[in-house]
């Protein structure tokens, strides 16, 4: 008798089972690695600029407001969709939102003092015009940001 039905006999199940092995693991690829609705910076502008001055610089004349924050902190999340509401409250006010993941870039952290995440700070014309720590609702930062832009 030969060897070759035996060895069919466990190749089939094995084989199975390593597909399912691989999708599964696709599965966790995709939600580990792809954007997610909690991702820190990529729900924020998705706009790569050489440096933070020079995103400044672009958006001279209007406002601009920066979060920094970090992916792992839980506050920063849940800031992130705060701000979503504020983007799409102040959209006609020429508001840029823009985030900053102060662990990729802690030079820019050093450089606003920032000394706890999450924090906002609301630019015009290059220079700080508020700095807000710590997790607001969005209606606070909307209210704040209208009495400092009119």
């Amino acid at each position: 008798m030969s060897s070759r039905p035996l060895e069919g006999t466990w190749e089939r199940p094995l084989r199975l089972s390593l597909e399912r092995i691989m999708q599964s693991s696709m599965r966790r690829e995709k939600t580990q690695y792809y954007p997610t609705k909690s991702n820190f910076v990529d729900r924020l502008e998705a706009t790569r600029f050489r440096s933070f001055d020079d995103m400044l610089d672009s958006h001279h004349d209007d406002a601009v407001l920066v979060s920094f924050g970090s992916k792992m902190c839980g506050p920063c999340r849940l800031m992130q969709k705060e701000l979503d509401s504020v983007r799409n409250v102040l959209a006609d006010n020429n508001l840029k939102v823009f985030g900053v993941d102060t662990e990729r870039f802690p030079s820019l952290g050093a450089r606003f003092q920032v000394s706890g995440l999450p924090t906002v700070m609301l630019f015009k014309q290059g220079k700080v015009l508020h700095k807000m720590e710590g997790l607001h609702k969005a209606d606070d930062v909307v209210e704040q940001v209208r009495n400092l832009l009119s």
